[in-house]
Formats: C-alpha cells, sequence, structure tokens
C-alpha cells in the first residue's frame, strides 16, 4: 500500500468517526509479570491497560479469521489503527469491552503497517 492509500483511509477513518458509524470501545492489553520465585506454583501475574478505541463493525460476512472459523455468537470487529489510543496493539488474548460485554480475542488479522485491525473476538 501507498503512503497516498494510508491517508486516504485515515480520512474515510476519521470521516466514520464523526458520522457516528463506529462504536466506543476499550481494548484491554494483557501483560504477564515474573514468576514469583519463593512461589513458582502461583503461575504470574496479569496486569490489564487499557485503551480507548472505536470499532466498526463489518457486515456478517466475514467467516475466517486469520485461520480461526467464526462462530454464530462471536464478535468481529474492525479496530482502525488510528483510533486505538497511545497506538497499542490488538494480540489474541487480549479483551475488548464493548457495550459493557466483555470478549476475548482469539484471533487478529492485520493490514499492513496497522491500519486496520480485523479483531474475532469471544465470550
Amino acid at each position: 500500500m501507498t503512503a497516498r492509500a494510508f491517508r486516504q483511509i485515515a480520512r474515510e477513518l476519521k470521516a466514520l468517526k464523526r458520522a457516528g458509524l463506529t462504536t466506543p470501545a476499550t481494548l484491554v492489553k494483557i501483560s504477564f509479570g515474573e514468576r514469583d520465585p519463593q512461589n513458582l506454583s502461583a503461575g504470574r501475574v496479569a496486569s490489564e491497560t487499557r485503551y480507548a478505541c472505536h470499532v466498526v463493525e463489518p457486515s456478517s460476512t466475514v467467516t475466517v479469521v486469520s485461520g480461526e472459523p467464526v462462530r454464530g455468537t462471536d464478535l468481529v470487529a474492525l479496530l482502525p489503527g488510528k483510533l486505538i489510543a497511545s497506538g497499542a496493539v490488538p494480540t489474541k488474548n487480549d479483551k475488548l469491552s464493548l457495550d459493557g460485554e466483555d470478549y476475548r480475542l482469539v484471533a487478529v488479522a492485520t493490514t499492513a503497517q496497522g491500519a486496520l485491525y480485523t479483531c474475532l473476538a469471544r465470550k
């Protein structure tokens, strides 16, 4: 993709947001700390960092995301990279909070340079 194409995508995403065609959401990044050497069986402590974002819900024609089939109860959400606070990058096993519901990301596909993330999320 060219720089011109990326600029066009960014303009279109901003237009979607202004038109109210995006839904405010929260991307919750999960990161795991080190194991406690005194208590190895306790596992690693997870910490969560929240990032504001906006989601565009595509049509229901998406059937596979990164090789993972879409189930009837799954949520497929498009996260424009420009609309995620602090430039956070969604990855598998992160969470997405949308309309008071929490989902776990089971697959994430991206366009070149992170312009758009297609996320497959399950409750």
